[in-house]
């Protein structure tokens, strides 16, 4: 394997940068090399995932130290819910202007009202959103390092609005969310039928997701790299922005955003249970093939509807999980209630700097979002994580 591997990635980039350069066009354009072979790659892993020796991945409470568990894990959640209101409050009511740092009242505050609380209630559903999808994935895959992006749905998302853009440079906002939704749900519909024939077993939903993400995230790129109205489109929602959010898209999230962590917490027993690995699963009672069917849905639906208003902000899926086991949440219940608290709070601040940072210019949340919630959670573990040996 170790000479074979290497001989076989030089010879699928040599053959993909060779296929770019003849379907170059007249002028010289072509697609990137990296997006080519992620377009090679992509099919070509989906072709063999049937074919390939399943494994089990270890499980997050098979060795190592106890996790940390908190005295007084809903006094902490009611901590986190007071702290993103008041970061709320503080997003809406205080900014810059002109004339320089300003706290808004009155028929000024209003005014502003109209295009801010669109954007708090999107970035604290999404930021909700993904951190419920990120909670999800890493009990039922039994993975710490898994993120919602590995579903492909988030990508997806982004192929679908591609193809609308494709069909038109001028598409509205209802057609680019209806373009986003079937997009998530081709990848999601691919992806459950190709892990569906080992019982939604964990390696072979990372890797169907992984390649359904590779293969989408090439469209997109390609799109890009044409340097057209609609790379501008989508470098936007790349980049996590906010900034076009209005009360329909926080309206529709916000309404979701319950209906959908809401089976969520009625299957705690099952997210409790199911990071032990099948066999242990199978033997308390848990339907594991169609636990994890469910599971996966409903997480996937989370990530396509915070990427369909927000973009592939799959770093809070990631990083707020981690958040609330450190904090001290191990049980699932509380560790999905304070993990949701955690990524709309983590949303909320990122957007408000992003609005701040650099006035009247405004910057991604997403890039806000990695600076602030990487280094704390590196901290985190640091400190947080026993020395072996």
């Amino acid at each position: 394997k170790l000479i074979a591997a290497p001989l076989i990635g030089a010879v699928m980039l040599w053959l993909t940068d060779g296929l770019v350069q003849l379907a170059a066009g007249s002028g010289g354009e072509r697609i990137p090399t990296g997006a080519g072979t992620a377009l090679l790659g992509g099919p070509l892993l989906l072709w063999l995932l049937p074919r390939l020796r399943l494994f089990e991945w270890p499980h997050l409470g098979s060795k190592g130290a106890a996790p940390r568990k908190a005295s007084r894990p809903w006094l902490i959640i009611l901590l986190l819910f007071a702290l993103a209101l008041v970061a709320a409050i503080v997003a809406l009511v205080v900014g810059r202007g002109p004339d320089g740092w300003s706290i808004a009242r009155g028929d000024l505050l209003t005014d502003l009202a109209a295009w801010r609380a669109p954007r708090i209630g999107v970035a604290a559903a999404a930021g909700a959103m993904l951190a419920a999808a990120g909670v999800v994935i890493q009990r039922v895959t039994g993975n710490p390092l898994a993120s919602p992006e590995v579903l492909g749905v988030g990508t997806g998302a982004g192929a679908g609005l591609t193809a609308v853009l494709m069909v038109s440079a001028t598409a509205d906002l209802g057609w680019q969310l209806a373009g986003s939704a079937l997009g998530s749900l081709v990848a999601l519909i691919a992806m459950l039928a190709l892990a569906a024939r080992a019982k939604f077993g964990a390696e072979r939903l990372l890797l169907a997701g992984i390649a359904m993400s590779a293969l989408c995230s090439a469209a997109i790129t390609a799109t890009i790299a044409m340097g057209n109205a609609q790379s501008y489109i989508l470098l936007r929602w790349l980049s996590g922005s906010t900034g076009q959010a209005s009360a329909l898209d926080a309206g529709l999230a916000l309404a979701c955003l319950l209906p959908l962590t809401l089976p969520l917490f009625l299957a705690a027993r099952w997210l409790d249970i199911l990071p032990l690995g099948s066999d242990s699963a199978r033997g308390l009672g848990v339907p594991v093939a169609g636990g994890r069917l469910m599971l996966i849905i409903v997480a996937a639906l989370l990530t396509a509807l915070a990427a369909m208003v927000v973009g592939p902000l799959s770093f809070v899926g990631l990083i707020a999980p981690h958040l609330a086991r450190l904090v001290g949440f191990s049980r699932a219940r509380v560790h999905l209630a304070g993990a949701m608290l955690l990524g709309a709070l983590l949303m909320i601040v990122s957007d408000w700097l992003s609005r701040m940072a650099a006035f009247p210019y405004e910057l991604p949340a997403g890039l806000f979002a990695s600076l602030l919630g990487g280094p704390y959670l590196v901290y985190l573990l640091a400190k947080g994580v026993p020395r072996q040996g």
